[in-house]
């Protein structure tokens, strides 16, 4: 999970940052703070970071069948802030925030299941209002080379809805 799941990312993220369509894509100065930086502590996350890009990619390893700890934290700290929204019961509710209908893109690793971080993420960007930019990129076991390159061609993806 954690370490392994972060090299890989941190080496997609690098390939992406050197690719000139890429850079094209981002372009126009709205790359936030943690892109540029993405070993970056996800632990306290200002929430203009999330209000700045036109799209999302995240990155979790499964834990006991739920997203990380610190990308939940993520969320928790900074939902209301970028246009989450709740019903009155406390349930997700239909948003009307600033990031409605960005897209995003999803990886998940783990060594036996992903459902369960998968279904608990889309239950948060789904009270945001984000949209699904891609298929989500699901790795089991060891992090490979075509897992590397999946998530660079997902990165890759979300940045071209970006810029179009």
């Amino acid at each position: 999970g954690g370490p392994v799941l972060r090299d890989a990312i941190g080496e997609a993220v690098v390939r992406l940052q050197r690719d000139r369509q890429f850079r094209f894509a981002v372009g126009r100065g709205r790359l936030p703070d943690f892109f540029r930086n993405p070993h970056r502590a996800p632990l306290e996350p200002p929430a203009h970071d999330l209000l700045a890009p036109d799209g999302y990619l995240l990155a979790t390893p499964a834990n006991f069948g739920y997203m990380s700890g610190a990308l939940k934290h993520f969320f928790d700290s900074t939902f209301l802030q970028i246009g989450g929204a709740l019903d009155p019961s406390g349930a997700a509710g239909e948003s009307e925030g600033e990031t409605k209908g960005r897209p995003f893109g999803l990886l998940v690793h783990g060594r036996y299941d992903t459902a369960g971080a998968v279904r608990s993420v889309l239950t948060i960007v789904g009270a945001l209002g984000w949209r699904q930019g891609s298929d989500f990129l699901e790795v089991m076991g060891d992090v490979g080379e075509p897992d590397t390159d999946a998530a660079y061609e997902l990165g890759g993806t979300i940045a071209a809805l970006v810029a179009s």
